[in-house]
C-alpha cells in the first residue's frame, strides 16, 4: 500500500481507502507524451510503448517502492479543448499496481474505428486513476 498521508481524511465509499491519482499529459509529434509533473503528483513517468499504448508508473522519483495499491477501481480520461480527439476510445490494457517498485497501469488509445492511435500532437489529456489503498474489506 502507498505509505503516505493523503490530503483528505474522509471519503465516503463502499471501498476502504480509495485514492485518486491525477495526471496531466500533453502529446507531441509521433505520440510523444509530456507529463506535467507539477500537476501529476504520484506519477513518476508516462512512456509511449507503441501506437496509442502508454504506461504510467506510480510513486515518486525517490520512493518508487512506497506507492503500490491493492487494486484499480476505475480510470477516467478527459480531453482538454479537443473538439474531435484523434483517439476518442481508450481503455486500461494492463495493470500491475501492486508490484513494488514498478507499480504501473497501461492505457490503450484507439480511433473511433478501433485502430490503435496516438492522441494528436498538442492534445492535452487529464487522467484520474482511482485506486484502492487497502486490502481490508
Amino acid at each position: 500500500m502507498a505509505n503516505r498521508r493523503y490530503r483528505s481524511q474522509f471519503r465516503f465509499s463502499m471501498h476502504k481507502d480509495p485514492v485518486d491519482i491525477f495526471a496531466r499529459v500533453t502529446f507531441g509529434a509521433s505520440g510523444a507524451p509530456t507529463l506535467d509533473t507539477a500537476n501529476s503528483p504520484g506519477i513518476v513517468s508516462v512512456t509511449r510503448n507503441s501506437a496509442g499504448n502508454f504506461t504510467f508508473v506510480f510513486g515518486t522519483n525517490t520512493q518508487l517502492a512506497l506507492d503500490t495499491y491493492n487494486y484499480l477501481l476505475a480510470a477516467d480520461v478527459t480531453y482538454v479543448n479537443a473538439t474531435a480527439p484523434a483517439a476518442p476510445v481508450n481503455y486500461v490494457s494492463s495493470s500491475s499496481i501492486n508490484v513494488v517498485g514498478t507499480a504501473s497501469i497501461t492505457v490503450q488509445f484507439a480511433s473511433s474505428t478501433g485502430t490503435a492511435t496516438d492522441p494528436a500532437s498538442g492534445e492535452q489529456v487529464l487522467f484520474d486513476f482511482i485506486l484502492r489503498n487497502s486490502s481490508i474489506g
